[in-house]
């Protein structure tokens, strides 16, 4: 099967991608959650300030919404205001000298005599680099916890909820913020994104030389590293101190917080159904416990017009797998249809059973002129419940699959550790198959 992502000059580019097919554009999006706004509130036969104390209560601790986080900067460079230090120093590892982080430390002090241990006197240049502030412990009102504030950020909510009932057929822009059920989470959270800036600055500093001036350990200069390595890119340049930046819109919270309350508490998330129901159809249809994205070298699902690959091929392999579907991508990796089964059979019925007639590469213009590429599935939200994706299967009649990608770091530890087991990063497709296996795994686990 050839890559998703494969590059081919001679195929051209002029179809409409999925987007004019997702469910989870920013009108429709808005759409969906101020219905189910309207369902909430008629049925319940509540008012917007009763529905929105339910969500300000969901919520344990939530940046900006029931907690107000100490940060330092101004203006749009503010940042989570660090509680701790930590040193990058070198260490000897399999006879190679590499730089690990230190464990942390309450004051700078600390941190100083740490890394003169370790160092020995540094010059300004290498001091911005191995001295780095972090945060291990928040500064933070609950706000929760006062009256007059828990009463604030209710009718904040509740205003929220009146603007989109006034604005149903408005475009608003929606972020993505992520919900935390407790600080520790959040500590968790940032500790991730601060290692890896870590990791960052300690693999440049890998390749840039630490020689002695005078009294002084100090870092090869640009200039320097030039005239060693030639053009190659200063490993330095781009590296900045680390900080954690603070969004600055929070209306964008308080409409995913209601969102996240709305739908995300009913069902679980598609992708886990994903994942459940490919841990039990692996076993039957005896592929990888692990199941490669369609972006992978190794999927059998997917292909790519103008590859030379054959059409007969992919055909026979759909029908021997069980596959009712393949997604269709071009050169550049986008998906512009998908090729369904029930099409082949019904161009076999019209062209008297003859299979030869399949005897050509995947390319679109082909696969147009026979009536083969339907619309290309839409691609929805990870964490979409899966009631709501069962819906959208059954009612999109013309499109018998969907696709949602997974990307591990907009997932917790505990998730990324079960969906890593059974899913690759990157596109999946989700068919009705997927969909009955998640709901009978649910039924058993009951």
């Amino acid at each position: 099967m050839s890559h998703k992502g494969a590059t081919n000059d001679g195929e051209k580019n002029n179809e409409k991608g999925p987007g004019m097919f997702q469910t989870s554009s920013l009108r429709s999006r808005m759409n969906v959650i101020t219905n189910e706004i309207e369902e909430r509130l008629d049925s319940a036969g509540m008012s917007a300030t009763a529905l929105a104390k339910q969500i300000v209560d969901f919520y344990n601790f939530r940046q900006d919404l029931t907690h107000d986080l100490h940060v330092s900067g101004a203006n749009k460079n503010r940042y989570v205001t660090p509680s701790h230090w930590v040193v990058l120093f070198r260490e000897e590892v399999n006879d190679e000298r590499i730089y690990k982080r230190s464990g942390l430390f309450e004051t700078k002090d600390e941190a100083m005599d740490f890394l003169t241990e370790k160092w020995g006197p540094v010059d300004a240049s290498l001091l911005g680099f191995l001295l780095q502030e972090y945060v291990h412990r928040l500064d933070f009102k609950r706000s929760i916890d006062d009256p007059s504030e828990y009463d604030k950020i209710i009718t904040n909510v509740a205003d929220t909820i009146s603007t989109l009932r006034k604005l149903r057929s408005d475009e608003r822009a929606l972020g993505y913020p992520m919900n935390f059920d407790s600080e520790e989470r959040f500590v968790q959270y940032l500790e991730t994104k601060q290692d890896a800036e870590l990791k960052l600055i300690a693999n440049a500093l890998n390749k840039v030389g630490v020689s002695k001036r005078g009294e002084e350990k100090s870092l090869e200069t640009e200039e320097e590293w030039h005239q060693r390595e030639g053009d190659v890119p200063y490993p330095l340049n781009g590296i900045e101190p680390l900080q954690i930046r603070v969004s600055t819109n929070q209306q964008i919270f308080t409409l995913m917080a209601i969102e996240e309350f709305l739908f995300n508490a009913e069902d679980e998330a598609m992708l886990v159904s994903l994942a459940n129901s490919h841990s039990k159809l692996h076993k039957y249809f005896e592929t990888k416990e692990k199941r490669p994205s369609l972006n992978s070298e190794s999927s059998k699902i997917g292909a790519v017009v103008g590859q030379g690959d054959s059409l007969q091929d992919l055909v026979t392999h759909m029908t021997s797998t069980g596959f009712d579907y393949q997604p269709v991508f071009n050169s550049e990796g986008r998906c512009i249809g998908t090729l369904e089964l029930k099409n082949v059979m019904l161009f076999l019925q019209n062209n008297g059973n003859d299979f030869s007639k399949f005897n050509t590469t995947i390319d679109a213009t082909t696969l147009r002129q026979m009536n083969l590429l339907s619309p290309a599935p839409p691609t929805l939200d990870a964490r979409l419940p899966l009631h709501r994706v069962g819906e959208i299967l059954y009612s999109a009649r013309n499109i018998g699959c969907v696709m949602v990608e997974y990307i591990a770091e907009l997932w917790d530890e505990s998730e990324r550790e079960f969906l890593g087991t059974h899913l690759e990063e990157g596109l999946h497709i989700f068919t009705t198959h997927d969909y009955v296996m998640a709901c009978i795994h649910k039924s058993r686990q009951s």
